[in-house]
């Protein structure tokens, strides 16, 4: 029901559609068939694993480059770079992405072309090498503090006027080019300061002062010294701060660089290096490198940022690369190539539209991406709101599962599970799932669309099988640590032991969603599925209607692929499995199509790359050190705006209280963290893997370990405030004094650790698969949230879940 309001005294929630939810995966290609079946059947509760992950990174980034929607994130020119400072991130093949080539780039450049590296973390993982001598660093730093460090460069680098003023000083995209520089900045337009002013924190507009429209800013020019509009000035003044006339009256601004640069001088280095417990003298190292190597140094962050305060350590830390003016440049960093086009307005197929379907309205369950203020329930009750919300979080897995359960902002009917399980992924959530997830009367309905029986999966009523690499279709593309436009292509290369479907096909999530939209009779599949150009319709009955099409959009986008040679074909098996779907494509889309799945996709020539010292596939926005979107918007729990700008400050919870005032050092004296293993994922505990690594520690210096008495391989209680489990004792020197860290990936409680009983059949358990520390079931929750249910431990700015820094103690048996 797509026109009935769910709640009539809250019409921001949506039509009754909105009540079915779908908890999905990361992007392995099957997405857009995904969201065109949310998308028809009219439901704005979609999430993928983005809060999970690495969400701070990706928002600090969007507020960076200046793009919430998208949330673009920028990555070094591994081959062209010269030296990489990785903040809360792990570049040696175990974290980023594509990290497999990632690995392999980074052993190369720091061997074959003197590439220096520094990772700053609260482990030493497997990032410094001894065999390469100075080339790379591992920095300790204390658990959440990245921010502060990353502020104590910044403090040095306008000390010492390292920043880039060409860069800069530059207004617009076209004065930028004329001063040699590949991409531009904000940094000179001006911010309305004017205390009580109704503009006050918004950007100064050219409309104000009879200049240009609404969407044109003003600077100071460096020439004229006046205002002008930003995109009529060639350079403007940096630092401005002063008074300008507004319809007679006079109005205080300050360029935006100012606010950082204010920021960065709240504190001394010295007071920087103290709370973040790296020697002055390392700080002003490493900024003195960074600032050495013109644009060919790159700061890039990761998951370590996923703290209560992991935006502003984001934002801070990748600011970094706005100051030398990196974006662009061959060796700085980049937002990737991109991918061909494979969906969307495709050369040959549109496969995004969809005619006669729904439009999307209403709030997310999860809160994210709305605020607050617009709510029926902040007009009626102010704040604080019962549990927070999100205005610039995304794809918040556990609160779009624990708000459906709880019933807040609204109750929901059914949950779609795929190839997901954020009760074993999610920080803090598995104490609270059982009680909640048992209970049918929460969400009268579970479907998990999934391989395997994981921590999630099993508390649902129905489980439809899903494929797994070699027998799944998708269209793909790596993020942003590739340079070329990359587009990869995957089909079933093998049987899969599961059944088939009514319609001959296997069973897995795109022919589940495609049978349940027929049958639904949603618009954009069955008979009039994909609209023909010149009118008419393409069907869509199983997958291959759908990807094959999107092969063919990849075959003919930019340069058109030549067909593929008999010898592509034959030695491959694709001719085998084209002559399956001949009748699919068009007669000249087969061997073209045969082309690109005969090499795994479409790669755009490397000699394109880079047009000089400029990459050729440039990212065209400007970089951002003040977020007026942020300053428009006010915290739903204590009504303040939020900070637009890169700072620190003590971890906070979502009343803005400190994590210390709340659990102090002296009881909980140590900080927890978790860190990707490099054998281990979440998604399936290998039997094989485990041959090598059986279980998991509690990790901790030998000087702690001496301090409280325990031993290499005891067991003792790992307790966080409420919460405790059992693991043995690991001495770690390339671990923090302070700190406790544990690997990823182990601990489960389903996966097949019991048996498991299928009609008359068993499927018996191996319990080493319950081995090792779950550590996402520790998590403390945030003792100032309301609603208990939904007080998973979480950024206040992002909603991501804080898997990082949480206070501890170890407790002998």
């Amino acid at each position: 029901d797509t026109k009935t309001p769910l709640d009539k005294e809250a019409l921001e929630f949506g039509p009754k559609s909105n009540q079915l939810a779908i908890i999905g995966t990361f992007n392995d290609g099957r997405i857009p068939l995904m969201k065109r079946f949310f998308k028809a059947y009219g439901t704005k509760n979609w999430t993928g694993h983005r809060g999970n992950c690495t969400l701070t990174m990706r928002a600090g980034y969007a507020a960076l480059l200046d793009n919430w929607k998208k949330a673009p994130h920028l990555k070094p020119d591994f081959e062209n770079c010269e030296f990489g400072l990785f903040i809360g991130i792990s570049p040696a093949g175990n974290a980023g992405n594509p990290y497999k080539r990632q690995g392999q780039l980074l052993a190369q450049i720091r061997t074959d072309k003197n590439f220096k590296y520094v990772v700053v973390g609260p482990v030493q993982h497997v990032n410094d090498n001894l065999a390469t001598g100075d080339s790379s660093k591992w920095i300790g730093i204390k658990p959440g503090t990245d921010a502060a460090f990353a502020m104590g460069i910044a403090r040095w680098i306008f000390e010492n006027e390292k920043y880039d003023e060409n860069f800069l000083s530059r207004p617009n995209l076209i004065s930028a080019e004329k001063a040699g520089e590949p991409a531009y900045s904000g940094s000179t337009w001006l911010v309305i300061t004017e205390p009580g002013h109704k503009k006050e924190g918004t950007y100064l507009r050219a409309k104000d002062l009879g200049l240009g429209d609404d969407k044109t800013y003003v600077v100071i020019d460096e020439k004229t010294k006046k205002p002008t509009a930003h995109n009529k000035s060639d350079k403007a003044i940096l630092f401005y701060e002063g008074e300008i006339n507004i319809k007679g009256k006079p109005v205080k601004v300050k360029t935006s660089l100012s606010f950082y640069k204010e920021s960065a001088f709240k504190y001394t280095l010295e007071e920087y290096s103290k709370i973040c417990e790296v020697p002055v003298k390392t700080i002003n190292w490493i900024a003195k490198e960074f600032t050495s190597h013109g644009k060919k140094a790159v700061v890039d962050i990761g998951g370590g940022t996923m703290h209560e305060g992991g935006f502003y350590s984001a934002y801070a830390s990748v600011a970094l690369n706005g100051l030398i003016g990196n974006l662009n440049w061959k060796g700085g960093s980049n937002v990737g190539g991109g991918r061909f086009k494979d969906t969307a307005n495709g050369p040959r197929y549109n496969l995004a539209k969809i005619v006669g379907a729904p439009k999307s309205k209403g709030v997310k369950v999860s809160r994210e991406g709305f605020p607050y203020q617009k709510t029926t329930e902040f007009k009626k009750n102010g704040y604080p709101a019962k549990a927070p919300w999100y205005p610039f979080g995304a794809g918040l897995q556990a609160e779009m599962l624990l708000s459906s359960l709880s019933g807040y902002p609204y109750p929901m009917k059914a949950l779609i599970f795929w190839h997901s399980n954020p009760v074993y992924g999610t920080a803090g959530v598995r104490h609270q799932i059982d009680g909640l997830l048992k209970d049918s009367k929460k969400v009268p309905l579970r479907i998990a669309l999934d391989a395997y029986f994981n921590e999630t999966t099993k508390y649902c009523d129905y489980i439809f099988p899903d494929a797994v690499l070699y027998e799944q279709w998708g269209a793909a593309a790596p993020w942003q640590g590739v340079v070329q436009k990359v587009s990869s292509t995957r089909y079933p290369a093998t049987k899969p032991i599961m059944g088939k479907a009514s319609n001959g096909e296997q069973m897995d999530m795109d022919n589940f969603i495609i049978q349940l939209a027929n049958v639904l009779n949603l618009p954009g599949f069955g008979e009039k599925a994909i609209p023909k150009k010149g009118g008419g319709f393409y069907p869509i009955y199983e997958p291959a209607d759908y990807y094959l099409r999107a092969f063919a959009n990849i075959a003919y986008d930019k340069n058109i692929v030549p067909d593929a040679s008999p010898e592509d074909l034959s030695l491959t098996g694709v001719k085998d499995f084209l002559n399956r779907y001949s009748d699919i494509l068009k007669p000249e889309e087969v061997k073209k199509v045969g082309f690109v799945l005969a090499r795994g996709g479409k790669y755009q020539n490397p000699d394109d790359v880079y047009n000089g010292e400029w990459l050729s596939n440039r990212y065209k926005k400007p970089i951002m050190f003040y977020q007026e979107k942020m300053a428009k918007v006010k915290d739903s729990i204590t009504g303040k705006p939020y900070i637009p700008y890169p700072t620190w400050f003590t971890l906070k919870y979502a009343d803005r209280t400190t994590i210390r005032e709340h659990y102090s050092e002296k009881e909980w004296p140590f900080l927890t963290i978790t860190y990707k293993s490099v054998l281990f994922g979440t998604m399936y505990p290998s039997k094989l893997l485990r041959r090598i690594t059986p279980t998991s520690f509690i990790e901790i210096h030998p000087e702690d370990a001496e301090k409280l008495g325990v031993k290499n391989g005891e067991t003792v209680w790992l307790k966080t405030p409420g919460r405790k489990t059992k693991g043995e004792i690991r001495y770690r020197y390339g671990l923090k004094k302070g700190v406790i860290a544990v690997e990823g990936g182990f601990g489960h409680t389903a996966f097949g650790t019991k048996n498991i009983e299928i009609g008359n059949k068993v499927k018996k358990g191996d319990p080493l698969i319950a081995n090792g520390v779950p550590y996402n079931s520790t998590m403390p929750l945030d003792p100032t949230v309301s609603i208990k249910d939904l007080a998973m431990p979480a950024d206040f700015v992002t909603g991501a879940a804080a898997r990082q820094v949480h206070p501890a103690k170890i407790v002998k048996i």
